[in-house]
Formats: structure tokens, C-alpha cells, sequence
């Protein structure tokens, strides 16, 4: 979306298609670093994902918190963008890595 579309959105629709983008970006991001094996793309930085920080999530309830606010704002039935379905699938994955090596 542009500025323009971007400010005909309900301020919590702004809030998504921009959670939306972020996510996105975020995976794009570490699609591009340079890889030392020959496994294909590196996954995404999982805390990223969920716009936290590792200090944040001590254990498998804050990823779930997280996850649970990222969902909030990610899942397609709440959110028009046209990549919201990829944006949510990301955080599904981060909640189930991050949970996994919290538990």
C-alpha cells in the first residue's frame, strides 16, 4: 500500500498492513545474507518475527504472549493485506521454533 492508501485505512487496519509489511521484510531480509552451507535460504531471525528481543521471552508463555500479539494483528481474517497470510504463517513458525527451544 501507498501513503495515500495507507491513510484511508482504519488506524488499526494501518497498524496491520505496516506489522504486515514489517514481518515481510523481515524474512526478505535474511533471504539475502550470504550463506556458509549449501542448505538454501537462512530462516528468518524467529525473535524478529515477533518484534522481540531474546532477553523478552524467558520462556514458552512469552513466546506464546507474543505470538498471540503478533497473531492479533497478522491473521488474514483480521487483516486485508494481500500478504497477511504469508506475514501470519511466518509468526506461526517463529512461535513453534521459539516455543520448542524455550520448553
Amino acid at each position: 500500500y501507498d501513503s495515500d492508501e495507507m491513510a484511508a485505512l482504519m488506524p488499526n487496519d494501518a497498524k496491520r498492513v505496516r506489522e504486515v509489511n514489517r514481518v515481510i521484510e523481515v524474512a526478505q531480509r535474511s533471504a539475502l545474507k550470504p550463506q556458509s552451507d549449501a542448505k538454501g535460504a537462512l530462516p528468518p531471525n524467529w525473535y524478529d518475527v515477533l518484534g522481540v528481543s531474546r532477553q523478552q521471552l524467558t520462556g514458552v508463555s512469552d513466546v506464546r504472549r507474543a505470538f498471540r500479539k503478533a497473531s492479533l494483528l497478522l491473521h488474514p481474517d483480521k487483516c486485508s493485506h494481500e500478504r497477511a497470510r504469508e506475514a501470519f504463517e511466518l509468526a506461526k513458525k517463529a512461535n513453534e521454533t521459539l516455543a520448542d527451544e524455550a520448553a
